[in-house]
């Protein structure tokens, strides 16, 4: 369809009053596009002839838009800016490995292969690293601890098989090989455990005063300093010990143990909206705006605010990946919902129903 003059002077007019534009168009433009090129080509896997021709086409597009919005955004300036929101990016495959002998070893996604000649039976690859079985008995004394920054994730294989996702700010201490009898690790911070199945050796994760025992399960486990410890269950049965307190757990509960007094409770739950992060996905049908704004400021490391309670309790139901953009999240929650949303700073989003 075909936009006159006229038609795009109301256009400007209209965007030249609408207090929201500014900062969201300023969100658009913080996107780093070499970098999300590299992830696009990498992810995809084109052919690097395909890349060249495909970058060309994207360029002179870019031009267009460019032009079209650098217009807009000097038209539209105010005297004293606005505020912006400083969305962060998905977190990245990266970590440091500290060895049995106290040295330390720098892991990035952007090395495709990676030998430990002072690890035995151990590799690193693609933002993970994979430990073998070891015949060595001493092995069993010896620990690794992989240490993730506010910034990176990673994913660690055990010797038995037993898969770990590590979340950001996390740390996983473990044995380079495990005993004949148990299993055992220590966690501070977050992490998803696909435990192997051996019925002759029972898994236990320790974390504060709380330790998990498992045979062969799913759950995610939340430990950092200072909060709550949560164990939120995704299939099969996990026995949490506390402090004079043990608690079996089915699929689909959460159980708390708070720290400060010492109670140990257990709910059912949702448990997308607690492995949202392991999955990079969130699907939800339903749901309170509350708890899906619990996910996506966890994902993009903002903080959200209110006009009153009452707006938390608004239900929405769809899939959210966490590579979509969080301004288009909110804007489709506005034309669903008696919501709207505003920038108050770069890292902070306000709430509020559209009759405040």
């Amino acid at each position: 369809m075909a936009i006159d003059n006229r038609q795009l002077r109301e256009l400007m007019e209209r965007l030249k009053t609408d207090e929201r534009f500014l900062p969201r168009y300023q969100a658009y433009r913080q996107v780093n596009r070499e970098k999300a090129w590299q992830t696009f080509c990498r992810r995809t896997g084109i052919p690097l002839r395909r890349r060249l021709v495909m970058r060309r086409v994207l360029q002179y597009a870019a031009v267009v838009l460019i032009a079209l919005g650098t217009g807009l955004y000097f038209l539209n300036r105010p005297a004293e800016e606005q505020p912006t929101l400083a969305i962060s990016a998905p977190p990245e495959g990266k970590a440091v490995l500290t060895l049995a002998d106290g040295r330390t070893v720098s892991l990035d996604e952007a090395s495709d292969s990676l030998s430990l000649p002072q690890v035995a039976n151990a590799t690193v690859g693609q933002a993970q690293i994979v430990y073998r079985q070891s015949d060595d008995r001493e092995a069993s004394q010896q620990y690794n601890t992989l240490a993730t920054d506010k910034d990176g994730e990673f994913r660690i294989e055990l010797p038995d098989g037993t898969r770990v996702h590590l979340n950001a700010s996390s740390r996983l201490t473990y044995p380079l090989a495990f005993e004949d009898d148990r299993r055992v690790v220590r966690l501070e911070g977050e992490a998803y455990f696909e435990i192997a199945k051996d019925a002759a050796r029972p898994f236990f994760v320790q974390t504060g005063e709380v330790q998990v025992q498992q045979f062969g399960t799913s759950f995610n486990l939340r430990a950092y300093t200072g909060r709550e410890v949560e164990v939120v269950l995704v299939e099969g049965s996990v026995q949490v010990q506390a402090p004079g307190q043990t608690y079996t757990m089915q699929p689909g509960e959460l159980t708390a143990y708070n720290p400060a007094d010492g109670t140990l409770t257990s709910q059912p739950v949702n448990t997308s909206f607690y492995t949202a992060w392991h999955t990079g996905r969130l699907q939800f049908e339903e749901a309170p705006l509350g708890d899906i704004m619990t996910v996506l400021s966890r994902w993009y490391d903002v903080q959200v605010r209110y006009g009153d309670e009452a707006i938390k309790a608004l239900q929405f139901s769809g899939r959210i990946t966490r590579h979509d953009n969080l301004l288009n999240i909110l804007e489709l929650m506005e034309y669903t919902q008696d919501m709207t949303f505003t920038i108050e700073d770069e890292h902070t989003i306000l709430i509020q129903s559209k009759r405040h």
